[in-house]
């Protein structure tokens, strides 16, 4: 038995879970108002948004 096999359904799973939280629980950071608006709610990386999700006041 080699250590791939189990890593592999351990990734497939966590691919699973990563989906289904991002389906359920999307809008909580959406609305988060200590959540900087000029960063991407795409990316769990903290890359700016683009294009940005506010619009500029001028």
């Amino acid at each position: 038995m080699t250590v791939a096999g189990p890593r592999r359904k351990s990734g497939v799973r966590a691919t699973k879970e990563l989906a289904w939280m991002r389906e359920r629980w999307a809008h909580i950071p959406a609305r988060d108002p200590a959540y900087n608006p000029n960063l991407s709610l795409e990316t769990a990386d903290f890359d700016l948004a683009w294009p940005p999700r506010i619009a500029t006041p001028w």
